[in-house]
């Protein structure tokens, strides 16, 4: 994940392939406002590693992947680890994980909004199938990575320009921590 990044953003920013773990490891990243119960937090800084590595070993199996894609782009979206450019660096690859198990998401066919929306739902109550409803009716098969342009041209919002609430706090601060330690309870639950 951090080479394509690097790859992706390297011309754009000297931290290109450095997740928040190296550069800000007091910072927790969230969306939306703190006081809102629909905040979102991401994962903390020094455990963005194992939460990639364990979407990984989800994906890793490709029957279950097939069926539960959402919980895999959730759990990449909740490792959140850089500064700017997760979207698109987490959905290349998705894509690739998607094309090993032999099957792709028709974007052009999903609603960003209603996509958006889903997404924090899973990054928000993990394990809970929102996201792999979302996206199954938009499974295709994919048979050539040169299907790709056209698959990556379709989705609207790939500029990255549209970045909503993206807040920033100490690790510290006792509101982050109540959410983080709800989140963790949610996620450990669903990895036993």
């Amino acid at each position: 994940m951090l080479k394509v990044h690097e790859i992706l953003f390297g011309d754009f920013y000297h931290w290109a392939g450095k997740d928040r773990n190296e550069l800000v490891p007091h910072l927790s990243i969230f969306k939306g406002a703190r006081e809102d119960e629909h905040f979102t937090v991401f994962e903390y800084p020094h455990l963005i590693q194992l939460a990639v590595e364990y979407a990984l070993k989800l994906a890793s199996d490709r029957d279950k992947f097939r069926k539960k894609p959402g919980e895999v782009m959730g759990q990449l979206a909740f490792a959140h680890p850089f500064l700017d450019g997760n979207g698109r660096t987490i959905l290349l690859i998705f894509m690739e994980l998607s094309f090993r198990a032999g099957f792709s998401v028709d974007w052009s066919k999903t609603n960003k909004d209603d996509y958006l929306r889903t997404l924090s739902r899973e990054i928000r109550e993990p394990g809970k199938g929102h996201l792999d409803r979302y996206l199954q009716p938009f499974i295709i098969e994919i048979h050539s990575r040169e299907e790709w342009p056209l698959t990556i041209g379709s989705i609207k919002g790939l500029d990255g320009l549209d970045k909503g609430q993206m807040n920033y706090s100490d690790i510290n601060d006792p509101l982050v921590t109540k959410h983080y330690k709800s989140y963790q309870s949610q996620h450990l639950d669903n990895k036993t």
